[in-house]
């Protein structure tokens, strides 16, 4: 009925042994079910959905993708086609990342690059700003390693981060202590509309609109922002930052010959290192310093 066959099964239970017993019985690996899922796209979505923490299941859904790809190792374009589907006008854009994500955890940089190829080379089916958008909201509501949503941020040019906002409080009712995406979302959005005065109404219209999805802790940091933004015009850091994002759109850091794209003097100005401050939860005072930073002292 599901299409999901004995092999999807233990590709879900991340039993990395009856997963090699099935296919070493010629269970078909390139077989694609009625819900788009092929064995390779549907373990590269368990792996990014289970939690690192959980370390039984992770670990056991991470070797799942490692014996599933040793079916692609002597092929590039079979294995691009294993996660990307073999429809050209109708691409799936989710495990493509989770393929990136799967590559920053083993540290393939070779896989890694062929995933950013993928990306560069296929034709997506949506504007790419909003397939932005689209995979931003399922990475930031479901995935739970806080250094790949951090890595797919830093990278990826979001133009609408009230719309990401939104999606997220409705869908996350209280923020992890240990994973607070909600701040990392209100910085990263200051950063990109450069805590201009189109930012200060998004937060505005947040306290508005969205009172039910913001508990006393939420208020109080955006309330607090609105402070600290409305005190004084934005640096020359900011400005710069706005500038590269509006001069790449996406991929702002990819590794991948920057040189090329941006002037040496704008090149020190990409959002780095500040953004890793939130793979350990930063609290409120944190957030407001880093925001702070962006902001002259008023004399």
């Amino acid at each position: 009925m599901s299409g999901l066959t004995p092999l999807f099964y233990a590709i879900y239970r991340g039993i990395p042994s009856i997963v090699k017993i099935l296919l070493d019985n010629y269970a078909d690996y390139k077989f694609e079910n009625f819900l788009g899922y092929s064995p390779l796209r549907y373990a590269l979505g368990c792996l990014s959905y289970a939690n690192p923490n959980e370390e039984g299941i992770f670990f056991g859904r991470l070797n799942v993708v490692e014996i599933l790809l040793e079916k692609f190792k002597f092929n590039q374009i079979e294995l691009k086609y294993a996660i990307i589907g073999y429809r050209p006008n109708i691409p799936y854009l989710f495990p493509l990342f989770d393929f990136i994500f799967y590559c920053r955890i083993k540290k393939r940089l070779d896989f890694e690059q062929i995933g950013w190829n993928t990306f560069e080379e296929t034709h997506w089916p949506c504007n790419k700003t909003y397939g932005n958008l689209l995979i931003g909201q399922n990475i930031i509501v479901f995935n739970q390693n806080i250094e790949h949503i951090i890595y797919f941020l830093q990278r990826m040019y979001i133009d609408n981060y009230q719309q990401l906002i939104i999606f997220y409080l409705q869908r996350i009712i209280k923020d992890k202590e240990t994973m607070n995406r909600f701040y990392l979302l209100l910085y990263c959005s200051f950063i990109e509309m450069n805590g201009n005065f189109l930012f200060i109404e998004m937060l505005k219209y947040l306290l508005e609109t969205q009172r039910i999805y913001l508990f006393k802790q939420r208020r109080e940091i955006i309330k607090s922002i609105l402070i600290v933004c409305q005190q004084a015009p934005i640096r020359l850091l900011g400005l710069c930052r706005q500038k590269i994002r509006q001069y790449i759109k996406s991929s702002i850091d990819r590794k991948i010959s920057l040189d090329y794209l941006l002037p040496k003097k704008l090149q020190r100005y990409l959002i780095l290192d500040e953004l890793s401050t939130f793979v350990i939860s930063p609290t409120s005072k944190q957030l407001l310093f880093l925001i702070g930073k962006s902001i002259p002292i008023q004399i």
